[in-house]
């Protein structure tokens, strides 16, 4: 099995979106991947950006999506499903033999307990953000 993973992107803050993807559909191509994973922070999931995604399904191979937290700085976690058209953000897919689990690591730590990220919805002075606890050995 062979796969393409990929990360931030920042289509929308780092120059040169157009000729990144472009490079990186050509390499999954001459490649032959059996799939595509986006590790998040791939764009603003904006109607100006869907081209991004329809870029990379020119890859003729399945691409699979992690919602990254500027994913939500500014918009819904509903409106980032929808762009990549996920029904929730963490999910598992097979291929082969192997179970893939995608997980959702965009949550914040309060004295409330834990929220989703969404919005930049944090409080710099008493929350935990990114989550770091659950990574503490207790």
């Amino acid at each position: 099995m062979k796969f393409a993973v990929f990360s931030d992107l920042h289509y929308d803050a780092v120059p040169d979106g157009d000729r990144r993807i472009k490079e990186f559909v050509q390499a999954v191509r001459k490649e032959n991947v059996d799939f595509v994973i986006d590790l998040g922070n791939l764009c603003n999931p904006s109607d100006e950006n869907r081209h991004i995604i329809d870029e990379l399904q020119k890859t003729g191979v399945p691409c699979h999506f992690v919602v990254g937290n500027h994913n939500s700085d500014e918009f819904s976690i509903d409106t980032v499903l929808k762009f990549f058209n996920l029904k929730q953000s963490w999910y598992s897919f097979i291929k082969g033999n192997i179970k893939f689990i995608v997980l959702d690591a965009n949550y914040i730590k309060s004295s409330k307990g834990y929220k989703p990220y969404n919005k930049r919805n944090y409080n710099k002075t008493d929350d935990e953000y990114p989550l770091t606890a659950c990574f503490e050995a207790q």
